[in-house]
């Protein structure tokens, strides 16, 4: 656990998983909104863990939005993927939220079960989501919650305490 810049590490990781999702499909695109509020302190983690929840929840959402995006429509559709970070008592909040296909009620049941994936073969191994609510919740002392609608959004809030210590 050392002392970080959660903001600046959040911030680092989505565009790094933005990018490398880009680099492997040159027509994806996504407006990415980020609202962190200024006085949050630096909280005691371990960066490559929580980096890696920052990630898999990007790459997760990115996934989503592009996968409505290819769904053909007459509705016009932008893909918009929000970051906000703030302060709510002892607490961090982080939310990752995207506006692309959900999921129902059956998927959200499982979805931090090891090797539960809805992706297709070779697309997904199942291990993303238990891994973040492990890092989340058990190294870091902090909660995971997700909120989803079929066809209309995903929204991951993580609560992490302001001064868990090791």
């Amino acid at each position: 656990f050392i002392p970080t810049d959660l903001q600046q590490l959040i911030h680092e990781y989505i565009w790094l998983s933005y990018h490398a999702v880009r680099a492997n499909n040159k027509s994806f695109n996504v407006n990415i909104q980020e609202n962190y509020e200024t006085d949050i302190p630096h909280l005691n983690i371990i960066p490559q863990d929580l980096s890696r929840a920052v990630i898999n929840l990007m790459n997760n959402a990115c996934y989503a939005v592009f996968a409505k995006a290819k769904k053909a429509s007459d509705v016009p559709y932008h893909p918009t993927i929000k970051i906000n970070v703030w302060r709510e008592g002892n607490e961090v909040k982080i939310l990752i939220e995207d506006n692309g296909i959900g999921m129902p009620d059956e998927v959200l049941e499982k979805l931090f079960t090891p090797f539960f994936t809805t992706k297709p073969v070779g697309e997904g191994t199942g291990l993303g989501l238990s891994l973040t609510k492990s890092i989340i919740e058990n190294k870091h002392k902090g909660k995971i919650e997700v909120e989803s609608s079929v066809g209309e959004y995903t929204r991951f809030i993580i609560s992490l305490p302001i001064n868990p210590g090791p």
